[in-house]
């Protein structure tokens, strides 16, 4: 789990997934759930906890009003940075232990926060 320890947010290996997923593209809740083999409420769960610390937010579906799209904001964008770089240096030091340990998260600039 990855924590700041200022303000007790925790990000969970499933939520590092699901941050690395969007920055390749916004995805909808059907797709992203698919992709995670998580049921549509287990991916609701962790889109809410990943809304509510700013890291993404649910935009309107460009040609379907009935769905949402999950994108990352640019506090996510932050985050997603320091995940690939940590996981790079894990896999160039052939360090599994060190690819779970917890980064800090940054604290969000307050352009970046959740209105």
């Amino acid at each position: 789990m990855r924590t700041n320890a200022k303000n007790g947010n925790v990000l969970t290996m499933a939520h590092c997934y699901i941050i690395t997923r969007l920055a390749e593209t916004p995805l909808n809740m059907t797709t992203l759930s698919y992709a995670l083999s998580m049921t549509s409420a287990g991916a609701t769960t962790s889109i809410d906890s990943l809304e509510k610390f700013g890291i993404v937010r649910r935009t309107a579906h460009p040609s379907d009003r009935r769905q949402k799209m999950v994108v990352l904001t640019p506090y996510g964008e932050k985050i997603n940075a320091g995940i690939r770089r940590q996981f790079a240096y894990a896999v160039a030091e052939n360090d599994v232990i060190l690819a779970l340990r917890p980064i800090p998260l940054p604290e969000p600039d307050d352009e970046q926060l959740p209105s």
